[in-house]
C-alpha cells in the first residue's frame, strides 16, 4: 500500500485505529461518582475555582488527545511503514549512477497473486521514473549481460521494463553481477548503486559474489523477502527405464519448499488412471515408477497446482523399443530342472519378460547350437559350456550381436584358449577358495552400470561370495573388469569389439560356485548385461535434453515443436518451450524431450544455505537487502515521547484531583 510516497508492508494493521474509539469513549462518558449538592456558603469559594476547572478541562481535552495519538501510532508501526530512499526525486542520490542487474530466470515466475518477476518489474519501474531524466542509468538482463541497456535516459528505460521477459535457459547472476562492476568502470561512474533483483534463491549463484568495491552501494532486493515461505512440488524429469517397454515411466521429483508436505501425483494414459500419494521432506528429491499396461502415444503427469505451476504438468512421450531375442545355451542340460545351468538366469530373465513384453528367451542344449541360425538373435548365452560350437564360432566372434560367457567345472581350457586369444585373453587355471570371497566394484561408472546410481551398486554388490572360478588374464587386451575379488582377480569382464558386446562371468551363473544366485543384486545386474549387449542406450527412439544442453550443443536449430508443456503454451518467454520436439534432420522417427533445467527447480533460500546460520549472505558481504528508509524508529521515538508527556499530565491531573 502506497500512500503519500509512503509504503506500507502490513496496511492490515491501520484496523487498529478502530481502537481509538476507546479513549473517546471514556473520556467523552466521564462523570463525577459523587452527587453534587449545593450550600448556600460555598457559592463564593466555586467563583473562586471555576478557573482552575477550566484550565482541568483543557488538561482532559489534550490528554484524551494524547491517548489517541499512542493507539494511532501503533497502528501505524505495525504497519511497517518505508520510504525509499535512494530513488525519491528529492533526493540527491536520484542523480547517482544506478546500475540494476535483473534476474530473468523461470524461477522469477513463482509466486502468487503476482510473481516475483512482475513484481520486480513494477518496483524497477517505479524507480527508473522517479529518477531524473539524464541521470547515469543501466539495465543488465541475466540472461544478456553481454548487452547492457545504458544508452537511455531513465525514463526511456522506464518504458522498456514491461516488454522485458524470462528465459527458458539456465540463468545464473554471477555474469551480470560482474558485468555491472565492469560497466561502472568503463562508463567511469562513480559512487554509484547497483541493484539487483532476484527471486532470493542460493541457484541462482554459482559461487557467492564478492563484497562490492569502495564507493560501489549493493542493494540486493529478495522479491520473496517479505512473503511466506513457497509452497512448490515440481516434476523434473519424466523418463522410460532402459531396457524396460514403453509401459514403465520413472517420474523425478522434487520438493522445492521449505517444508515437508504431502501430495499426490497422477499419471494418465489413453486408457489408464493412476494416482499416488507421496511424502517429501523439504528439498528432497525422489524417483517413483509407474506401470502402464497399455502402449500410449502420451503419458500426462500431473501434480497439484501451487505457487510454482510450471513444473505441474508433465507430457512423455514413450519409445517404442525394438523387441530383443536372447538364446540362452545350457551346458548341463540336467535331469532336474533345478539343477541345469540355465535354472537360475533362465528365471531371472522369465521375471524381466513379465515385466518387459520386449524380450523374448529361448533356451536350448549345447549339442541344439548346431543348427541353429544365430542371425536371429540378439544376444547368445553359452552357460557352462564345455567346447565353444566350432560351426558356429566365427559366427559368434564377428557378428553384431552381443555375447555372454558363464565359466563352470565343464570348461575344456584347452577348447577355450583359442578362442579366447582372439578376444586377448588367455585362461590359466581353476581357483577355489575355502571360505567365499566378496566381490569388489573395480568400475562403477561403466557402461553395464549406467543406469544404477552408486548407492544401489554397493547392495546389490554386497552379500555376493564367491567359492571358485577361472582366472583369466586380460594383457593387452580392451576388456575392462567392472566387478573382481579383493585381490583384484576378474569376476566379470566387458569389451566391446567390431560393434558387438562381450560379457564374461569367471563363476558360474548359478549356485555350483558362488551363492550370487541367491542375492538381492543377481536380478539387476543380470538385467544390466543384457541392456548393455543389446546396445540398449542406442535404440532409444528419444533423448531427454535440458534447454541449455539443446542450445550449446546446436540441436537446437534442428527440433521442431510438436507439442510444449502445458504450462508454457500461453507464456511469453525468451528461448524455446519445454516440450516434445522432433528431430528433423533424422530418417527416423527421434523425438527429443526439452525440460527446465533442475536448479530452476531449486527454492532453496540463500541464507539456508550459508554456514554462519541465520543470518544473510549477502549482508556479510556489504551488501544492503532493501532499498528503503524504515520509519518505524523514528516513530516509536514519537510514541516514547508521547507516552512520556501523557504520563506527566496523568499524573498532575491526579494531584488536582487529589488537592480537591
Amino acid at each position: 500500500m502506497n500512500l503519500l510516497s509512503t509504503t506500507f508492508l502490513a496496511p492490515i494493521a491501520f484496523l487498529g485505529f478502530l481502537g481509538i474509539a476507546v479513549p473517546l469513549y471514556l473520556h467523552l462518558r466521564h462523570k463525577p461518582r459523587a452527587t453534587p449538592l449545593k450550600f448556600a456558603a460555598f457559592e463564593f469559594l466555586l467563583r473562586a475555582r471555576r478557573k482552575q476547572k477550566r484550565k482541568l478541562r483543557v488538561e482532559q481535552w489534550l490528554l484524551m488527545a494524547l491517548r489517541v495519538a499512542v493507539l494511532a501510532l501503533l497502528a501505524v508501526i505495525f504497519a511497517q511503514p518505508f520510504r525509499d530512499e535512494l530513488f525519491q526525486a528529492s533526493s540527491s542520490l536520484s542523480k547517482r549512477p544506478y546500475v540494476v542487474v535483473l534476474d530473468n530466470s523461470l524461477s522469477m515466475l513463482a509466486g502468487k497473486p503476482q510473481t516475483y518477476f512482475d513484481e520486480a518489474k513494477d518496483t524497477l519501474s517505479d524507480h527508473l521514473a522517479q529518477r531524473e531524466r539524464a541521470a547515469p542509468t543501466a539495465v543488465l538482463l541475466a540472461s544478456q549481460p553481454e548487452s547492457p541497456l545504458a544508452a537511455l535516459t531513465a525514463s526511456e528505460l522506464a518504458g522498456l521494463v514491461p516488454s522485458l521477459k524470462v528465459d527458458t535457459r539456465r540463468i545464473t547472476l554471477d555474469a551480470a553481477y560482474q558485468k555491472a562492476l565492469s560497466l561502472l568502470n568503463e562508463q567511469g561512474w562513480e559512487n554509484a548503486t547497483i541493484q539487483i533483483f532476484s527471486d532470493g534463491n542460493r541457484s541462482a549463484w554459482v559461487d557467492l559474489p564478492s563484497a562490492p568495491p569502495d564507493g560501489v552501494e549493493v542493494i540486493y532486493s529478495s522479491m520473496r523477502a517479505q512473503r511466506s515461505p513457497l509452497n512448490n512440488v515440481g516434476i523434473v524429469a519424466v523418463t522410460q527405464p532402459r531396457g524396460f517397454d514403453r509401459g514403465e515411466i520413472d517420474v523425478r521429483l522434487r520438493n522445492g519448499s521449505e517444508q515437508g508436505t504431502e501430495f499426490e501425483i497422477r499419471v494418465q494414459s489413453d486408457s489408464q488412471d493412476l494416482r499416488h500419494t507421496l511424502k517429501l521432506d523439504a528439498h528432497q528429491q525422489t524417483t517413483h515408477r509407474f506401470s502402464l499396461s497399455d502402449p500410449s502415444n502420451r503419458v500426462l503427469v500431473q501434480l497439484p497446482n501451487d505457487e510454482f505451476n510450471l513444473d505441474d504438468h508433465y507430457t512423455f512421450a514413450p519409445d517404442d523399443q525394438k523387441s530383443t531375442r536372447v538364446l540362452v545355451v545350457d551346458g548341463d542340460p540336467s535331469p532336474k530342472r533345478q539343477n541345469s545351468e540355465s535354472y537360475f538366469f533362465e528365471h531371472a530373465l522369465n521375471l524381466h519378460q513379465k515385466e518387459n513384453q520386449a524380450i523374448q528367451v529361448e533356451t536350448i542344449s549345447a549339442n541344439g547350437l548346431k543348427n541353429r541360425d544365430l542371425a536371429q538373435y540378439d544376444v547368445v548365452c553359452l552357460l557352462n559350456v564345455a567346447t565353444p560350437p566350432s560351426e558356429s564360432l566365427n559366427e559368434l566372434l564377428n557378428d553384431a550381436k552381443g555375447l555372454l560367457i558363464a565359466m563352470g567345472d565343464r570348461i575344456d581350457f584347452d577348447s577355450w584358449n583359442p578362442v579366447f586369444a582372439e578376444l586377448g585373453l588367455e585362461l590359466y587355471e581353476n581357483k577355489r577358495f575355502p571360505a567365499p570371497q566378496p566381490i569388489d566394484i573395480r568400475v562403477g561408472d561403466h557402461p553395464i552400470f549406467a543406469s544404477l546410481s552408486p548407492a544401489d551398486l554397493d547392495l546389490y554388490a554386497q552379500g555376493v561370495g564367491i567359492n571358485a572360478f577361472k582366472l583369466l588374464s586380460v594383457g593387452r587386451s580392451s576388456f575392462s573388469i567392472p566387478l573382481s575379488l579383493a585381490d583384484g582377480s576378474p569376476i566379470l569382464l566387458a569389451s566391446e569389439r567390431n560393434q558387438r558386446r562381450f560379457v564374461i562371468w569367471t563363476s558360474t551363473l548359478d549356485l555350483a560356485w558362488t551363492n550370487f544366485a541367491l542375492q538381492p543384486g543377481y536380478l539387476p545386474i543380470v538385467r544390466q548385461m543384457l541392456d548393455y549387449l543389446t546396445f540398449k542406450e542406442s535404440q532409444t527412439q528419444s533423448v531427454q535434453l535440458t534447454v541449455s544442453e539443446a542450445m550449446v550443443s546446436g540441436l537446437i536449430d534442428k527440433l521442431v515443436l510438436k507439442q510444449a508443456q502445458a504450462g508454457f503454451r500461453d507464456l511469453v518467454v525468451n528461448g524455446p518451450l519445454p516440450g516434445i520436439y522432433s528431430h528433423k534432420e533424422s530418417s527416423e522417427q527421434h523425438l527429443v524431450h526439452l525440460v527446465i533445467d533442475s536448479d530452476e527447480l531449486d527454492f532453496r533460500p540463500l541464507r539456508q544455505n550459508h554456514d554462519e546460520g541465520s543470518s544473510s549472505a549477502m549482508e556479510e558481504l556489504g551488501f544492503k537487502e532493501f532499498a528503503r528508509l524504515d520509519l518505524a524508529p523514528n516513530l516509536i521515538w514519537w510514541l516514547f515521547i508521547i507516552v512520556l508527556v501523557e504520563t506527566l499530565i496523568a499524573g498532575r491531573m491526579s494531584l488536582l484531583w487529589g488537592a480537591r
